[in-house]
């Protein structure tokens, strides 16, 4: 990591830290050992009230953290951010407040040249499949993870030694074809993008629950041969952005893919 611009960005909080590198190379790995010191709250998706969301999110007591005398800095981070409105990521960053956006590339430049006015973090090379982190040992190859979720070599309290639950939730609505498990999986997306959870659900939700889905199910599913490209993310956001919550989000979804 670049220590001198991680402790550019610790000491001001003035500008939004951007962590960049291909996909896989362990921009979540870094972001998590990051966040480990912090309150951190997460946001899916980058929309018009975002701003607002994030002011609530600075500006709103955590009634546990008060209860259980825990002292930490609330950060707000966007993993895999795939929005590129730089005149909306502008007005996030006047917050003066921990942000932290991971994004993969490839990133146009002209969204490039405005990450380069912010804290930028860019890892150039691939991280070990297998990190050592605090007499930890975490699994880094996505892929592997994934297809390890498919074929049912997970338990439960493997879930701390996995990192990007985004990516294998992602992958997982890209690529199931049962229709039971594919409907419970966006349900499981939608249920925890469309509450205020803090970011301890985040797992629960996009890791444990498809998780336990899978290993409760009879059929076999099939292997994942690539990353998805992410229209899972950007069919789904766009539905929460514009329903309700209704049957016909989970309909239009399926129509889609």
């Amino acid at each position: 990591m670049d220590n001198i611009i991680f402790k550019q960005w610790e000491n001001k909080y003035d500008k939004i830290l951007f962590i960049t590198s291909n996909p896989g190379y362990g921009k979540t790995y870094l972001l998590k050992s990051i966040i480990k010191d912090y309150e951190s709250i997460t946001i899916e998706t980058i929309s018009k009230n975002t701003p607002e969301q994030i002011y609530k999110i600075f500006n709103t007591k955590n009634i546990n953290a008060m209860i259980n005398n825990i002292n930490k800095k609330k950060l707000l981070y966007i993993d895999d951010n795939i929005s590129n409105n730089i005149n909306l990521f502008k007005t996030i960053g006047k917050s003066n407040n921990p942000i932290i956006i991971t994004m993969s590339n490839p990133i146009s430049s002209k969204f490039l040249k405005y990450i380069n006015t912010q804290y930028h973090i860019i890892i150039k090379n691939k991280m070990n499949d297998i990190i050592n982190y605090n007499q930890d040992i975490y699994y880094y190859n996505n892929l592997e993870i994934i297809n390890n979720l498919i074929n049912k070599k997970y338990k439960i309290s493997d879930c701390n030694l996995l990192y990007d639950e985004s990516i294998i939730l992602l992958n997982l609505l890209q690529n199931t074809k049962d229709i039971y498990l594919l409907d419970n999986f966006y349900k499981s997306y939608c249920s925890y993008n469309k509450s205020n959870y803090d970011d301890v659900y985040h797992q629960i939700y996009y890791l444990i629950i498809p998780m336990i889905l899978i290993n409760n199910t009879d059929k076999q599913l099939n292997n994942i041969n690539k990353y998805t490209n992410y229209i899972s993310r950007m069919i789904v956001s766009k539905q929460l952005k514009n329903k309700k919550g209704t049957i016909m989000e989970y309909i239009n979804y399926i129509s889609l893919l």
